[in-house]
């Protein structure tokens, strides 16, 4: 105890800080779990944590015998009350019980080692330390989703997730690895995948550039929504097994090591080349990062025996709202239309979803609106229809506010990005209910706004997204399902209101949302700036003189 308080005391308190400022209000939840007696210096952990962490926590004890010394020297300390203690200690129920409870609230699954392949034709074990330590990276491994053995191996479980991940995907979720797993049951391929596959493996074998560059890029230009994310994830699912696939999670100043390193594990002499998808990334660090490796590229071939015609792949992702008459040898486009061979499909789709839903085996297909866009051809008139329904059938004034605001700061985006549900916690909620949030007593914990939304709020938006934030997607994000509905329900709703663009945006800046701190607010904060001051890039390559929201006010209003 006297080196932890000499030395390691200062450390723990400056991380409880941290966690406590990064972490919005009535979001956490502490659990202390007591093996056994010998807990002095938990004791004075616990005190601080508690201090800072005042309504969210839980102690988790196998016996009273164990937990009544720590429960009087916390009582001792005056850092709780006995009403505290009463609520969040939980005493009796044996470990092997709490560790089942656990696995239910997180989803922990059981994964063999991931595999990747070799430029010799076999494979090899990536070590989960390794995957860490490339955190810029989302790795597909040649097994990816095969190696998860508690789904895999139990039937009940593996069709529960083909029907969840396909309801997620049809809804508006970016497609997942789980999708393409269950096959062209889940995800269509497009016309032009057979072309755009063909044209990642000539990639890899050769570049196209005139300067000897070995860096090969394939781009995927795209309407927002048109499916450039959902191709290009095809892609990596279709050579995972020949080439080491990854998906740029954010471009850092390490990123081009990263890449170097996933390319030469375990390899020797002359590796293949990685294919690594970014999506929609910023247009000067994709040129800082093609530059980057580039340099190492030329680094390995002075080094070594490397003699690789190409050093790595890079396929490119990006959204355009108008798209060129031509492109180049190396690039598709993927617009708002799609060809009558992919219509049957959605229609036969679209049919055995209709049979599920009658004999009682899954959702309604008409709330599965961006299954149904596509189904439909991106038709407006169905987008007129479909958002009056549901727009109409929100009473709540504050998921109201919500949808107002989540329409605005989608539609103007250009990236269209996912944003914090906790950002909105002050919006959503009384602030006496934000720092009750977390509370554990021996009534039903209580559950964060977003659980209790209405059918019709939930139908328009996805509740399911991802913030990726330092290349991790820890925060859980909100957006509407899809950027061309965004644009469509931001037009109706100031319609009803008799209201523009600029004034919504006002009342937002305006809202109770900013009156606070925390992470999920600064992530906010930067989409918002992003708005005001990103401009389009033209069919020309151009770029417009204003942010779409600054052209769409200069347009309409006076």
């Amino acid at each position: 105890r006297f080196d932890w308080k000499q030395q390691r005391i200062e450390g723990f308190k400056e991380a409880v800080r941290f966690f406590s400022s990064e972490i919005p209000s009535g979001r956490a939840i502490v659990v202390f779990l007591l093996f056994s007696k010998n807990y002095d210096i938990l004791l004075d952990a616990a005190e601080e944590m508690i201090l800072k962490f005042k309504n969210e926590w839980m102690l988790l004890a196998e016996s009273e015998k164990i937990a009544s010394h720590w429960k009087r020297q916390l009582l001792d300390r005056q850092c709780v009350d006995q009403k505290s203690l009463e609520q969040r200690c939980i005493i009796g129920i044996p470990w092997k019980d709490v560790n089942v409870m656990i696995k239910g609230v997180i989803g922990a699954t059981q994964q063999t080692m991931s595999l990747i392949p070799m430029a010799n034709g076999t494979q090899c074990h990536l070590k989960e330390k390794i995957k860490s330590e490339l955190f810029d990276l989302e790795i597909l491994s040649s097994n990816e989703c095969q190696n998860d053995s508690e789904i895999m191996n139990d039937k009940e479980k593996r069709n529960s997730k083909r029907k969840t991940e396909e309801e997620n995907f049809f809804r508006g979720e970016i497609v997942t690895w789980w999708n393409l797993s269950f096959g062209d049951d889940h995800v269509l391929k497009r016309s032009f995948h057979t072309k755009l596959l063909e044209k990642v493996k000539v990639a890899c074998s050769r570049s196209d550039n005139e300067d000897q560059s070995k860096i090969s890029i394939v781009r995927i230009y795209h309407h927002p929504g048109a499916g450039g994310t959902t191709s290009a994830k095809q892609i990596l699912w279709e050579l995972r097994d020949q080439y080491r696939c990854a998906i740029v999670r954010r471009i850092s100043d390490i990123t081009c090591e990263q890449i170097n390193k996933l390319r030469n594990f375990n390899e020797q002499d002359t590796p293949k080349p990685p294919i690594i998808f970014i999506d929609n990334g910023d247009e000067e660090k994709l040129i800082t990062l093609c530059t980057q490796l580039e340099n190492r590229a030329k680094i390995s071939s002075r080094r070594s025996e490397d003699q690789s015609r190409v050093f790595c792949v890079l396929l490119l992702c990006i959204r355009r709202p108008n798209l060129a008459s031509n492109v180049g040898e190396r690039s598709v486009q993927i617009r708002h239309d799609l060809e009558q061979a992919e219509l049957d499909w959605f229609q036969r789709k679209g049919e055995t979803l209709r049979k599920q839903f009658l004999h009682g085996n899954g959702v309604d297909p008409q709330l599965l609106l961006s299954f149904n866009l596509l189904k439909e051809n991106f038709n407006p008139k169905y987008r007129q229809e479909v958002i009056k329904q549901f727009v109409d059938n929100i009473e709540n004034e504050k998921e109201q506010s919500l949808l107002r605001y989540l329409s605005l700061i989608n539609s103007f985006d250009l990236e269209f990005q996912r944003l914090p549900i906790s950002a909105f916690d002050l919006l959503m909620t009384d602030a006496k209910r934000v720092l009750s949030f977390g509370i554990v007593s021996r009534q039903q914990r209580r559950q964060g706004w977003e659980i209790n939304l209405s059918q019709a709020l939930l139908v328009l938006i996805n509740r399911g997204a991802r913030v990726h934030e330092r290349g991790r997607a820890h925060l859980d994000g909100l957006c509407i399902i899809n950027q061309m509905f965004a644009k469509d329900i931001l037009r109706y709703v100031l319609k009803q209101m008799g209201s523009t663009t600029s004034k919504v945006m006002i009342e937002f800046l305006e809202s109770a949302m900013f009156r606070n701190y925390n992470k999920s607010l600064e992530v906010l904060q930067k989409v918002v700036k992003d708005i005001f001051k990103k401009r389009e890039i033209l069919d020309n390559n151009k770029r417009e003189n204003f942010a779409p929201l600054i052209m769409d006010i200069l347009e309409h209003e006076d």
